[in-house]
């Protein structure tokens, strides 16, 4: 998939979809993050290509404790059903094996990668390690001479520390409706733990900060970013028993496909330890293609 840089005029566009559907947003937390990851260019020796994707599904903020399931694959000489092996997915590698003891049938197939896998940057094929034993009637056996497992699309992650409030409680962000993907029409912001009834702050922008200011650490990018006004459900005054849900469709914008979009939630607060505001860690997401 190649990614594309996204231009200022194109910014404004977003942005400017972003305040039309929040200016009617509404007054739960994601736990569990997921990433679709694909074969590109893996190709065994001589000219024979394998392909597959797999869906990695993991805890927020323990990434590499995750499982792997297969979704489709492509084997040469054996076949597309990865309901026949054992399939193995780590950080670190992907092993084949077809379980059982079968006469003049057998799959032991190890792809051992270069860099562990992550959210958003490919992971390359070890090409010394990575081996391959295919026999269906006729044995095929040899190294790999090419390849990379890819990321699709991955789920919005969490970055930086919130800064407490009322009753010692941290807001928090996260999303619903589905991975980042542009023309998205159900995705959706979810901030949670807020003061009930709050007065509130989205900050939307395009880069990651570290800056203290009212005293609470802002962790968005504040040269082009737009600040929505909204007010928390919930019981006025009541602390964490406030929460936002706000749609946020995203435009079907090819342009848009590889842009970092980085969000959090400021909170005004007068019973936080700084008798101002609180505010939620970041939340940060890589627009990709759509469907």
């Amino acid at each position: 998939m190649k990614l594309l840089s996204f231009a200022r005029p194109a910014r404004s566009v977003l942005m400017s979809a972003v305040v039309i559907v929040c200016a009617g947003a509404s007054t739960a937390s994601a736990q569990i993050g997921s990433v679709t990851y694909e074969f590109q260019n893996v190709v065994l020796s001589g000219s024979a290509q394998m392909t597959g994707t797999f869906e990695w599904t993991y805890d927020v903020g323990d990434f590499e404790s995750g499982t792997g399931e297969f979704l489709t694959m492509g084997m040469p000489w054996w076949g597309s059903d990865p309901g026949t092996l054992d399939i193995n997915v780590e950080v670190k590698q992907i092993e084949f094996t077809l379980p059982g003891n079968w006469h003049d049938l057998g799959v032991d197939v190890i792809i051992k990668l270069a860099a562990p896998l992550t959210a958003d940057q490919p992971s390359p094929i070890d090409l010394a390690t990575s081996k391959y034993e295919i026999q269906k009637g006729v044995t095929h056996e040899g190294l790999f001479t090419s390849g990379s497992i890819v990321p699709i699309c991955a789920t919005p992650q969490n970055y930086g520390v919130g800064t407490e409030g009322s009753g010692e409680i941290v807001p928090t962000i996260s999303s619903t409706g589905g991975l980042p993907r542009i023309g998205n029409a159900a995705f959706q912001v979810d901030c949670d733990q807020l003061v009930g009834g709050a007065n509130c702050f989205l900050l939307a922008g395009f880069g990651k900060a570290q800056v203290p200011a009212v005293g609470v650490e802002i962790l968005v990018d504040l040269n082009q970013v737009i600040v929505i006004n909204l007010a928390a459900s919930g019981t006025p005054g009541v602390a964490g028993d406030g929460e936002l849900h706000v749609p946020l469709p995203l435009p079907n914008l090819p342009i848009a496909v590889g842009v970092e979009v980085d969000m959090q939630v400021v909170v005004m607060d007068a019973g936080s330890p700084n008798g101002f505001a609180s505010a939620s860690d970041g939340l940060s997401m890589t627009l990709c293609d759509g469907p």
